[in-house]
């Protein structure tokens, strides 16, 4: 898997460069210009701290790149990029100082699934949950045959979720589960993806609720 560098701060590319060579021996750095969609399955870390996000984030959607293979780079204090980064499902959000560590788990993660067949969460492919069904191959909720648009971070928590229906999962391990035990995700991160998980399953006959000082059940009705 090839690790695009898309940073205007020379700081950050060099950074960034020498990290990712530890791991991988192909890394390009480049601008989104000069992207194209035979790089969309690649890492990317972006530098967005003196960029347009619509642009960039529109950009991201031509070429097909998921965003949770993204490490957004943004200014520390920006709440609108932090809440729209995780919006999109962007896999990474650093802030000044850079983690070098973060970075290392994040790409080292991506790698490693990258190179070995994923485990799916379930023993088939699509199984009933409430009035809605859960597909692990297309990663979505459907009901009545239509997706509930679920982010791939979403579904995962979701699937997570589902593993132990009627028990509480804390904010700790869900993101050990999905992020990894060196991620820097704050516990608002983790409740703006449950936040939005709710509004999109609201009318699935299954809801997320919370325990004081347990964490998230997920109920079917």
């Amino acid at each position: 898997m090839n690790v695009q560098i898309v940073a205007e701060d020379k700081f950050v590319s060099r950074l960034a460069s020498k990290i990712v060579g530890t791991l991988c021996s192909k890394k390009t750095s480049k601008s989104l210009a000069e992207l194209g969609k035979s790089d969309s399955d690649s890492i990317f870390i972006l530098d967005l701290r003196h960029s347009d996000l619509k642009s960039t984030f529109q950009r991201l959607y031509e070429l097909n790149v998921k965003p949770s293979l993204c490490i957004a780079y943004i200014e520390a204090g920006d709440p609108f990029k932090h809440n729209a980064c995780i919006k999109i499902g962007m896999g990474l959000i650093l802030h000044e100082p850079i983690d070098p560590l973060a970075v290392r788990s994040f790409i080292e993660g991506r790698l490693e699934s990258a190179l070995k067949k994923p485990t799916p969460e379930f023993s088939t492919e699509r199984l009933s949950l409430g009035l809605a069904e859960i597909d692990s191959n297309s990663q979505q909720l459907f009901l009545e045959g239509k997706s509930c648009g679920l982010s791939p971070t979403e579904f995962k928590i979701l699937s997570l979720l589902c593993v132990k229906v009627g028990d509480a999962l804390s904010r700790e391990i869900i993101k050990n589960r999905i992020w990894g035990k060196n991620f820097a995700i704050e516990n608002r991160s983790i409740d703006s993806y449950i936040s939005r998980l709710r509004q999109k399953i609201h009318n699935t006959g299954i809801s997320i609720k919370s325990k004081k000082n347990e964490g998230y059940i997920l109920s079917i009705h």
